[in-house]
């Protein structure tokens, strides 16, 4: 190497290793001093010194301090009475952050109006430099001193929010820079987020047990904590353990305890307060104080109203929420849209006694059977308010209808008319509450060796459609055909429950053996998809309701419709109405699925044609002469024979089909517990008709059954004749 190159290298060495020694921070303030005298801070230097200061700003020595402490001192001599800064110190982050932190310092030295000025700075540095983790960190520190200045606890809340964010942002440019719990905790508690002002409070008193001003903040964090379910009291006690003579955390407590229901030991705490000098009103406001200390009884009246108000509420909520279940849910099983449900047949319609039932049907049912449980319990749960509440009506009514002792318009005792409302209102909902809890079906009841063809035809459908044969049948006079369960007591509960089924022999004069099957096997369909036990229900509650209203009304006339617990039962019985409606179309049209689908959607069709046309008819005429011949004196020896006559002779085939065209014609409704005739046989359309037929007459079932017709006869000619008689 030429000797000149040499030099050069080493000249080069010798500089980058001067330079290098510069950059390093000094360890001591010696080292400090001299290098400030080497290169005293000017502003012409300043950029090299910015460098420095910036890569040293996260060492902490005694030469580094002293350096700082001079760029302080250089940057605060250089600034103007405005507090602006010359060039090129005003463009750079690093000069506005020792500006700030100069004048932050002052201010904490006892001149807190610098503080606006030392905010203006940091907010420069952060606006010439967004990467500059302490001017972040100050400007949080600076903006929270000021709002710990306020003298009136009017904190602003956006400022205590920017606080937050410059704290977040100084922590994730360097997360040694952070606020502490304690100041964390205020600013959380200040911008009313009590979960977490809780728990920051809770650390900070943890790293500093003795920090009386930490505990009140959390005292008051867990006041407002809205959020926390089991009780305040338990987290604040560990406080007034912590600081017994501490009379603002006594006052807290007391209120704490108050908030969980303990008025004595709300009230034991408050005197502690006192003792302590310190005036419970003037830390948790006088209305809260008051409430505990001089809480006025509350009246009977007001008791009463209040009870009133809360059942009336809650049972509307109740019937408005049925109603509008039961209209979207009938939007399923009401008019066109009913048809829709099926979707289309599946390959295999019935398996083990039950139809298949697409998943539109599955979920239908199961929010039914659900809505429905939950009413019934809640009808009944209203019982005991409704029994005080009539008993209230009619202590009521005593004073007032002997004040009210004078003639009407109309001749009778208004007194009178109040009286037998008060009382028969009460009978009429005990008798509600108990009705249809009694046995008995109204028919002749056959056994099985009365009619052996017809139990055997009962126990061939129960085969198909996979399910126990009834217990009982009961014979009827006219033409309703259905299932029912029957047991001890209240929907059956005490056991001993029995499958009823009831023919109509108006229509099996008419149907065929196959005909009669394909209704056996709608009607059984009902037991073995469970709708007889939900219809007991729907029907005990319906009939429970229908007897207290009508109860109400025979014994208080007028007077009943004045009567608000006659309207409860009114809208009650309506909304139920609405929402079991629905469910039950929704489960007819199952039913008639498993008839079709076993004996053929053509048989099924034709014997629920004459069910609905000729066993109406006969309702219709026949019912209204056995009581015009009651009247004269007379009775029907055989009014199926009579019937059949008038049927064959009299009427025309023109008003068989205007009877039937009325059936088709019948508008659905949204309170109707079946499908319309017109609905029933659109649904049939889709299922496959039968293979084969049995079109012997089911009155061949019977041994006599002529015998059996005057029987019904004899029967209905009775039961009429004792209604005539009441």
């Amino acid at each position: 190497m030429r000797p000149i190159q040499t030099i050069v290298f080493v000249a080069l060495a010798l500089v980058i290793v001067g330079v290098a020694a510069a950059q390093q921070p000094p360890q001591s303030a010696a080292q400090a001093d001299a290098l400030l005298r080497k290169e005293p801070m000017t502003t012409a230097n300043w950029p090299t010194w910015s460098q420095r200061l910036a890569s040293w700003s996260s060492t902490e020595t005694a030469g580094t301090n002293r350096v700082f402490e001079e760029a302080r001192k250089f940057v605060k001599s250089q600034a103007d009475l405005q507090g602006r800064l010359p060039r090129p110190l005003d463009r750079d982050a690093i000069a506005w952050l020792v500006h700030g932190d100069a004048l932050f310092r002052d201010a904490a030295a006892g001149q807190p109006n610098l503080l606006p000025a030392a905010e203006k700075a940091f907010r420069k540095a952060v606006d010439l430099d967004g990467k500059l983790a302490q001017a972040h960190f100050l400007l949080a520190r600076c903006i929270l001193r000021q709002e710990l200045e306020v003298k009136d606890g009017k904190y602003n809340e956006d400022r205590l929010k920017e606080v937050r964010h410059e704290n977040n942002q100084a922590r994730t440019l360097d997360p040694r820079l952070t606020l502490s719990a304690r100041e964390e905790g205020f600013i959380a508690l200040r911008t009313r987020d009590y979960a977490e002002a809780e728990r920051l409070l809770q650390q900070a008193l943890k790293e500093k047990p003795d920090d009386v001003a930490c505990a009140q903040m959390l005292g008051r964090a867990i006041i407002n904590n809205t959020q926390r379910k089991d009780g305040r009291g338990p987290i604040a006690a560990p406080l007034v353990q912590q600081f017994p003579n501490d009379g603002i955390l006594a006052s807290m407590y007391g209120h704490c305890l108050a908030l969980d229901g303990d008025r004595d030991g709300a009230l034991k705490e408050f005197e502690r307060a006192r003792s302590l000098g310190t005036d419970p009103a003037s830390v948790v406001s006088v209305a809260n104080v008051r409430k505990v200390e001089h809480r006025e009884p509350t009246s009977f009246l007001t008791r009463l109203a209040i009870a009133v108000l809360a059942f009336s509420g809650f049972y509307g909520s109740v019937m408005v929420f049925m109603s509008i279940t039961g209209l979207v849910l009938a939007r399923f099983t009401y008019g066109p849209r009913a048809l829709n449900l099926l979707d289309r047949p599946p390959e295999k319609l019935v398996a083990q006694g039950k139809v298949h039932q697409t998943a539109r049907e599955s979920w239908l049912n199961r929010c039914y059977g659900l809505l429905l449980l939950v009413t019934l319990v809640l009808f009944y749960a209203a019982f005991p308010f409704i029994i005080v509440g009539m008993l209230g009506v009619t202590l009521l009514m005593i004073p007032l209808a002997l004040f009210l002792r004078r003639q009407s318009y109309d001749g009778t005792n208004i007194h009178d008319d109040l009286m037998r409302a008060s009382t028969g209102g009460i009978v009429a909902v005990f008798r509600g509450l108990f009705s249809g809890f009694g046995p008995g079906t109204f028919g002749i009841e056959k056994m099985a060796r009365d009619c052996p063809r017809q139990y055997q035809v009962l126990e061939d459908v129960a085969r198909r459609v996979d399910t126990e044969p009834v217990d009982d049948v009961y014979l009827r006079p006219g033409c309703e055909m259905g299932v029912k369960q029957e047991g001890r007591g209240p929907f059956g509960m005490f056991g001993n429950k029995r499958r009823v089924l009831i023919l109509g022999l108006s229509t099996m004069t008419f149907l065929t053996v196959g005909e009669l099957k394909s209704i056996l096997a709608h009607e059984y369909a009902h037991f073995s998809h469970g709708d007889t036990l939900y219809n007991r229900f729907v029907a005990q509650v319906s009939l429970a309701l229908a007897e207290a209203r009508e109860g109400m009304r025979r014994s208080g006339g007028w007077v009943c419709f004045i009567n608000p617990f006659f309207w409860f039962f009114w809208l009650y019985s309506k909304s139920y109405a609405l929402l079991s409606s629905g469910f039950s179309r929704s489960r007819e049209f199952l039913a008639d699925r498993m008839a079709c689908s076993l004996y053929g959607s053509d048989v099924f069709v034709s014997g629920l044609t004459k069910v609905c046309t000729d066993g109406t008819l006969f309702e219709l005429t026949v019912f209204e002469n056995v009581a015009l011949r009651l009247q004269k004196g007379k009775a029907f020896v055989n009014m199926y024979e009579a019937f059949r006559t008038f049927r064959d002779q009299q009427l025309s085939r023109e008003d068989r089909e205007k009877l039937y065209k009325k059936l088709l014609d019948e508008k659905p409704s949204l309170f109707a517990s079946h499908p319309t005739f017109g609905e029933r046989l659109e649904a049939a359309k889709a299922l496959p008709p039968a293979v084969q037929r049995d079109a012997a007459s089911a009155m061949t079932l019977f041994e006599q059954p002529v015998e059996i017709e005057k029987e019904l006869t004899d029967f209905l000619t009775e039961a009429m004749n004792r209604l005539r008689r009441a």
